[in-house]
């Protein structure tokens, strides 16, 4: 793993080719890539008109307006690890991102036990079960964040989405500006992100999932 990951939770690549094969190629460096829900490896991410696309969705929900801060996959329990991202164009609406070790820092204990104690309800159209915000997996600790199919469901959560909603209002947030031939690094599991108004036609982002 790279030291910009593991001191930041994101890196960009830059001047490599964004060519399927090459994006495949890069992303087996960081684990291994895996299809989204519709059986898709790489994934073209369009704008859209709000009310299209699938219900719940964030482009059903917000359109071209901004994304709020979530994480990718929240409804697999296990959420990708990783995540790829590069755009096909130039583009002024940018990717913004914010490590949770930065928003973690800033808690008390007592906030950070609201956290793990949080229980969330997570409605799919396929199913419905109780989830936590804070989860470790192989001795490491993830975040699963995603406002538009996460409710919170006891006092815990309640107060946890607070907490995170504040932090994230005065945490530093890194604005990703797209440019071709970029490629964007996540770790999904320590960072949220989130989008920017659509101010462009242009915009189509490619991604991968990576475990």
């Amino acid at each position: 793993m790279t030291n910009a990951i593991l001191n930041n939770g994101w890196e960009i690549i830059q001047g490599q080719s964004i060519e399927n094969e090459n994006l495949i190629k890069i992303a087996k460096t960081y684990g291994v890539p895996f299809p989204d829900s519709n059986q898709q490896l790489i994934q073209k991410l369009n704008s859209k008109n709000k009310k299209t696309g699938i219900k719940n969705s964030f482009s059903y929900n917000y359109g071209l307006s901004a994304f709020p801060y979530h994480t990718d996959t929240a409804f697999d329990n296990t959420p990708a690890n990783y995540f790829l991202l590069t755009s096909l164009y130039n583009s002024k609406t940018t990717t913004n991102i914010i490590d949770s070790h930065s928003i973690i820092n800033n808690l008390n204990n007592e906030e950070i036990k609201i956290l793990k104690k949080s229980i969330f309800l997570l409605s799919t159209p396929q199913e419905k079960k109780f989830t936590n915000l804070i989860f470790v997996k192989n001795k490491k600790t993830g975040i699963r964040f995603d406002p538009n199919i996460m409710t919170p469901y006891n006092s815990y959560s309640k107060d946890a989405l607070a907490i995170l909603n504040e932090q994230i209002t005065k945490t530093k947030t890194i604005e990703i500006k797209w440019n071709k031939e970029q490629i964007l690094i996540v770790d999904n599991w320590r960072c949220i992100h989130s989008r920017s108004n659509v101010i462009d036609e242009k915009r189509t982002l490619k991604r991968i999932y990576i475990k």
